[in-house]
């Protein structure tokens, strides 16, 4: 660390201890003492991508080894011969201040790069743009070869503001020479937060400063400018891993809250960085991971059990390792589970109650419970435990097809404060529209009444014979036909038939009468005789 520049931070007593004396990364779980967790944290120096592009739009990915770190996207205005070399030949070496920390860089990957022109006027930007909010602490970006030639920091907060050159300042933890014999150091203006080379503005190397963020960033940016000659910039990044754990303790009455095999996750502003399941004596482990101040532990405990005070619990890990604030400790209790109705209404497509529908509640546990609608559509089922994965589920009666929203819905979750009605619409099947019968036949046209029989003429007594004394005088009419309703004489009833076929009618009835009237002469006379 720079003699002129002792930066006292509290979150660094680590750091500058092992800064000051040069211990290896190995020795760092010696010195935090007999208190600290069987794991020391681990340190490691970042992955990146291929450099793709060309001069003035070079572009790479960058990825931090700490679990939870989220990957960066690199982009840069740098004139051509950007590289990325491998680290086999230029490193960090354990002695330098960042690889006491983060243990040596060698094998590691960095990228050097440069101005846009090798004058003041036209310098180069790069940008790193982080996938989320970046931790609050234990990661470092270390700056190389600044010697005839200058850069520039700047940053933004996740929520867009510009970082202030005084909390840049913050993060600068000293300049240094990289080499092992190497005197040159840069100079730092905190007022400007510039890191600037030697006043000659000599070609040298190993002049490097390195720095420790201890705020969330979205973004990180460099802004690089020739003093003199050709001058080129290096950059790496590591990060730190510390353990986040705890134990889980059973504080029920009955010991009804096991905590074996409870399941737990690690969640940040990121999104979830990894789950644990608690051993039988309530004790669990995440590993190691990003030192955040932001964490937060979720615990899925036994049915009818609860955490202790806040559901999520709040981990800082950005302190020593194993101090209480990275311990996620928590007590499991039994608690009394909420029962909560669930109801709500089946109507028809126009709105009419349908009575007698079955309603199927499935809850969670994959029980289930069933209730009829009643006169008025409506349906309730009592008593149900609050939780998620709730289902109902509409019998359809027969005749009827389910609604627009149709007759299912799943995934619901019950609060004590219940749910909304669970209205359902059943439509009617479509029923043929009835045809028109065909019409009835017309009334048959009413026959006219046929002719009265004309009576027949009178037939002349035979002459054959003397004429017998006092014949009985004959009738000059003959007697009428009975007709055929059984009474006497009238006309003959109409038939219906054909109209024409009536005087053929007639002509018989009068033929017959005529016989008839014969008939009855002879009688008369042949009596007369005898």
């Amino acid at each position: 660390m720079r003699p002129d520049h002792p930066r006292p931070t509290r979150s660094h007593r680590l750091r500058r201890r092992l800064t000051a004396t040069l211990v290896p990364l190995g020795a760092i779980g010696l010195l935090l003492g007999a208190g600290a967790p069987a794991s020391a944290a681990t340190a490691g120096w970042a992955q990146w991508g291929p450099l793709t592009g060309d001069g003035g739009a070079y572009a790479s990915t960058v990825q931090l080894p700490a679990a939870g770190f989220p990957a960066a996207t690199m982009t840069s205005t740098s004139r051509s011969d950007a590289q990325l070399p491998s680290g086999a030949t230029t490193f960090l070496r354990p002695a330098t201040p960042p690889g006491a920390v983060y243990g040596t860089s060698r094998g590691s990957r960095y990228v050097t790069l440069r101005p846009v022109q090798d004058n003041p006027s036209v310098p180069s930007v790069t940008t790193y743009t982080f996938a989320a909010p970046t931790p609050q602490a234990g990661w470092t970006f270390v700056l190389g070869d600044i010697d005839a030639d200058q850069v520039t920091v700047s940053a933004t907060t996740p929520d867009g503001a510009a970082v202030a050159p005084e909390v840049v300042d913050r993060w600068f933890q000293g300049a240094f020479n990289s080499t092992p014999s190497g005197t040159d150091v840069p100079t730092w203006d905190a007022a400007t937060a510039t890191l600037t080379g030697n006043a000659l503005a000599q070609d040298t190397a190993g002049a490097s400063g390195w720095f420790e963020p201890d705020v969330s960033l979205a973004t990180l940016s460099f802004t690089f400018a020739a003093r003199s000659g050709f001058p080129v910039y290096q950059t790496w990044f590591a990060s730190r891993a510390q353990e986040v754990g705890g134990t889980l303790t059973d504080v029920s009455a009955d010991g009804t809250c096991g905590v074996d095999g409870a399941a737990l996750t690690l969640s940040s502003p990121a999104g979830q960085v990894a789950t644990a399941t608690a051993a039988a004596d309530g004790t669990y482990s995440f590993g190691d991971v990003a030192m955040r101040s932001d964490w937060a532990i979720t615990v899925t405990p036994p049915a009818g059990c609860a955490v202790v005070g806040d559901a999520a619990i709040a981990v800082d890990s950005t302190g020593d390792e194993g101090d209480d604030a990275s311990r996620g400790d928590a007590s499991l209790d039994a608690v009394a589970v909420a029962e909560v109705a669930v109801g709500g209404s089946v109507v028809d497509g126009d709105g009419a109650p349908l009575p007698s529908v079955d309603v199927t509640v499935t809850r969670p546990d994959g029980s289930t419970a069933i209730d009829e609608t009643d006169a008025d559509g409506a349906w309730v089922v009592p008593e149900n435990p609050v939780g998620e994965g709730y289902a109902v589920e509409v019998e359809l009666p027969q005749g009827y097809t389910p609604g627009p929203d149709g007759a299912v819905r799943e995934g619901l979750t019950l609060t004590e404060a219940g749910l909304p009605p669970l209205d359902f619409v059943l439509i009617a099947d479509a029923v043929p529209e009835p045809t028109d019968p065909p019409a009835p036949p017309t009334d048959p046209p009413t026959p006219t009444d046929p002719p009265s029989p004309t009576d027949p003429p009178t037939s002349p007594p035979p002459t054959a014979g003397p004429a017998p004394s006092d014949p009985p005088t004959a009738s000059a009419s003959p007697t009428p036909p009975p007709s055929r309703s059984g009474g006497t004489g009238g006309r003959l009833p109409a038939t219906g038939a054909d109209g024409d076929a009536l005087p053929w009618a007639a002509g018989l009835v009068a033929a017959g009468s005529a016989l008839l009237t014969v008939a009855t002469l002879r009688r008369h006379r042949d009596a007369r005789r005898s």
